[in-house]
């Protein structure tokens, strides 16, 4: 009885110890075979890598970042660069098409320009007067507006020789009398019909354009109005009015009766070719013209020789 058991403990014993060689040769053969089988893991992730990177994935994510910012940031200044050369280009076709103009009519027409307080504070002795011979200055605007620059400009061009004339920009929803009223306070008569400036003087211009601000009114109320504004002040300054517009507002608004006033078309394209009109008197021709003595653009102008008044012998 006694026998049995240390016969059976002993083979347990026996069977543990078979068994662990049994498992340390199993272990053995696993790290043999998992031994030859990693190189070829190795060399698939290899050919994998070698195969992504040739088409660049194998990059890291902030490579990619900086790459796209590199990217957009070159679009960017390419659409800038390309916007500015536009600009130059424009720039210098437009100077290009002034020049052409004043070789072109120079010969025919006297040169001048026109000015508000947009030009900021003029320096009025370094105006070219052998070049430019007259000027248009803006006194008033409706019923209320006075230009601040006006009073400074008159006494500058006058003091430069040149000869000038006021324009008033007419509000076409603005009772005609309050507007007259207007530019009657701001140039009295006596500032343009003193005997020391009967040869320097221009007539009055009206401004008169499309206005979006009154867009009720009839072409007849127009055409009303703006030949009462001209009789007025003919009557009060002694010299027939000339009329600033558009072509296409002539068009739509001068009838006979205002057409047979004197006229100052603005064209920026080409020389004015007014219907069922012999001739214009001022042609502005550029808002982009530069005068030493002005700082920034101005609009330049063209004048027949006949509207120019002879100046007096000094």
């Amino acid at each position: 009885m006694n026998k049995s058991p240390r016969t059976s403990s002993s083979r347990s014993k026996h069977k543990r110890s078979q068994s662990r060689p049994i498992a340390g040769k199993n272990k053995v053969k696993a790290t043999r075979s998992m031994s030859r089988a990693a190189p070829l893991r190795s060399d698939t992730n290899v050919s994998l890598q070698r195969h992504y990177s040739y088409v660049g994935l194998s990059l890291p994510l902030g490579l990619w970042i900086i790459l796209g910012l590199s990217v957009t940031i070159l679009i960017v200044l390419g659409v800038v660069s390309f916007n500015q050369f536009k600009y130059v280009r424009h720039s210098e076709h437009m100077q290009r098409q002034v020049r052409e103009k004043q070789h072109q009519l120079e010969s025919n027409l006297k040169m001048g320009f026109d000015v508000s307080h947009y030009q900021g504070q003029i320096d009025w002795s370094r105006i070219n007067k052998q070049k430019y011979q007259f000027v248009y200055i803006k006194a008033t605007e409706g019923a209320t507006y006075q230009d601040p620059t006006f009073k400074a400009n008159w006494s500058g061009a006058r003091r430069r020789g040149l000869q000038v004339g006021v324009y008033h920009v007419y509000r076409l929803c603005v009772d005609v009398q309050s507007q007259l009223d207007n530019l009657i306070r701001t140039v009295p008569s006596n500032l343009t019909q003193a005997q020391s400036l009967r040869h320097q003087v221009l007539p009055p211009a009206i401004d008169v354009e499309y206005q979006t601000d009154c867009l009720a009114i009839t072409a007849q109320q127009v055409q009303r109005n703006l030949l009462q504004m001209a009789h007025r002040l003919e009557e009060y300054y002694g010299m027939r009015p000339i009329f600033y517009t558009t072509p296409n507002f002539y068009h739509a608004y001068f009838n006979t009766e205002l057409a047979q006033y004197p006229l100052w078309i603005q064209d920026l394209k080409q020389k004015p070719n007014i219907k069922e009109r012999q001739s214009w008197q001022l042609w502005q021709y550029t808002q982009q013209g530069t005068v030493a003595g002005i700082k920034g653009f101005v609009d330049l102008n063209y004048a027949q020789a006949s509207f120019i008044r002879s100046r007096p012998t000094q």
